[in-house]
């Protein structure tokens, strides 16, 4: 059974001192889906995305790496928000992908990901999954050639992790002043995650910085580059996500 004893296991290979001697060799070229995933989150029910608020609206569809959400901490009604990973290829073997969070980053990776293009940012102490996929072997049928084209064979999936929140244990953590997560997404053959062998199928997503808030948006926040930004609350019937800004 998957469990978050794994992400024990995860801690004992973090501190084995041959993994903290060895390299970390994730260059090349980004490819998503063999050694790039994407994190996206959506807001479902009861949450609201702060974002800025003076960008203009543009076709940009991935939501921003780092938001504040702003969640109604005296309501007991149902609070959601979803997360999304993609691009999840077809692969003939057993896969496991883990959605998990922490309240803090680590300095250096605490588990190596060679074959990844982002690294393993997320502190695994006080870190907790919050859920599981297990993708079983999805093998493509030959396709066929059609007058308007070919199928490709490489095809992918998106994952959603739906998340229930918490609004009285989220309160304690925005008057505890521990109210940022960090999530990240890994992907990895299921053979290698029962042996715990996590660096050597471990693709990742980007981190995500989620901050929460009591009830509404704030006038301000920070953006991606840490620059102050006014804020508006995200309706995603009203616009996209803007794209995010370069930061110099």
């Amino acid at each position: 059974m998957l469990s978050n004893k794994k992400l024990v296991a995860a801690s004992l290979l973090a501190i084995s001192p041959s993994l903290k001697a060895a390299g970390d060799s994730s260059g090349g070229k980004t490819q998503i889906g063999r050694n790039l995933l994407i994190l996206d989150e959506i807001p479902v029910e009861g949450v609201h995305f702060c974002i800025p608020a003076n960008r203009p609206t543009e076709t940009y569809t991935f939501s921003p790496n780092v938001m504040s959400v702003a969640v109604p901490v005296f309501e007991t009604t149902n609070i959601k928000m979803n997360f999304v990973v993609s691009d999840v290829l077809h692969d003939d073997r057993d896969r496991v992908l883990v959605l998990l969070y922490s309240t803090s980053l680590s300095p250096s990776p605490q588990i190596l990901t060679p074959i990844s293009k982002k690294k393993f940012e997320i502190n695994l102490t006080g870190a907790e999954i919050l859920g599981i996929h297990h993708i079983p072997a999805q093998t493509m049928l030959p396709q066929l050639d059609t007058r308007i084209g070919l199928g490709i064979t490489g095809s992918s999936t998106k994952f959603g992790f739906g998340v229930n929140l918490n609004a009285q244990k989220i309160s304690v953590l925005i008057g505890n002043g521990q109210n940022t997560i960090y999530v990240q997404a890994g992907l990895l053959n299921k053979a290698d995650f029962d042996s715990g062998n996590y660096s050597n199928s471990l693709i990742l997503s980007e981190v995500d910085t989620i901050k929460f808030v009591a009830n509404q948006c704030p006038q301000q926040g920070l953006n991606e580059c840490g620059r102050l930004e006014n804020y508006t609350s995200y309706n995603p019937t009203q616009h996209d996500f803007a794209a995010a800004p370069k930061c110099n």
